[in-house]
């Protein structure tokens, strides 16, 4: 059998729970990069400063969210921004959060992620260290479109890094990736082997192939370069 492949995935939870409960404490790991943030003390109303990682969100002192600004267009900006987008792509590659096994995102009727599972990630995994300057209804949106974002992503990576077109289907199933369940692998295989995924991933490349315009606008959200630009 070939030398299994392994990615390093510096954006997922060190996850100590042995069963697929989403609702059990979180403790990520350290990120690289840190944001200056304003934190909002909601026991006392209090706003102060403060240098945040990623890994601190989950460990903020109890009534303490950090403030995310959305402008009127429902996207964020601000000292936050760059947190919150790293807080949901720990959440979107954790497989114990959001199964990869899962077709798609959306239409969980049709084999897509239950709205259920985004519920919960929200309730009891955002909104309790982030305070929005919106409408919550604003702010799931966001949020949950970011992660579905991210959650794409992943699984784009998973497969990129996974797939040996050498190998037989069967040398792919058991070829399972770190910290992704067995079952889950099974399915996402399963997934992408079946004939009409295949067929939709070559009408991509080839749509992907027609875009000449390079991105050339750096890692910096339009809203959050939009607000700049408006001081």
């Amino acid at each position: 059998m070939p030398r299994r492949k392994r990615i390093k995935n510096l954006l997922k939870f060190v996850d100590e729970r042995e069963n697929n409960n989403a609702s059990h404490s979180l403790q990520p790991p350290a990120p690289a990069a840190s944001e200056d943030t304003t934190v909002e003390a909601d026991s006392t109303n209090v706003k102060k400063k403060a240098k945040i990682k990623v890994k601190d969100v989950c460990n903020l002192s109890r009534g303490d969210r950090v403030i995310v600004e959305v402008d009127e267009e429902g996207a964020t900006y601000g000292e936050a921004q760059g947190l919150l987008a790293g807080y949901c792509g720990i959440l979107a590659t954790n497989a114990r959060i959001f199964p990869i096994s899962f077709e798609k995102w959306s239409g969980q009727e049709n084999g897509g992620m239950p709205k259920s599972f985004k519920d919960e990630c929200f309730d009891s995994m955002i909104k309790p260290h982030f305070h929005f300057t919106s409408t919550e209804k604003i702010a799931y949106r966001y949020c949950i479109q970011s992660i579905a974002k991210k959650w794409g992503t992943y699984r784009q990576r998973l497969w990129n890094e996974f797939y040996d077109p050498t190998m037989r289907k069967e040398a792919l199933v058991n070829n399972v990736p770190d910290d992704i369940p067995r079952d889950q692998w099974a399915c996402f295989v399963n997934y992408r082997l079946k004939p009409s995924t295949v067929e939709l991933c070559m009408k991509n490349k080839e749509n992907q192939s027609k875009q000449t315009i390079p991105h050339t606008c750096g890692s910096k959200s339009n809203s959050r370069r939009r607000h700049e630009m408006y001081l």
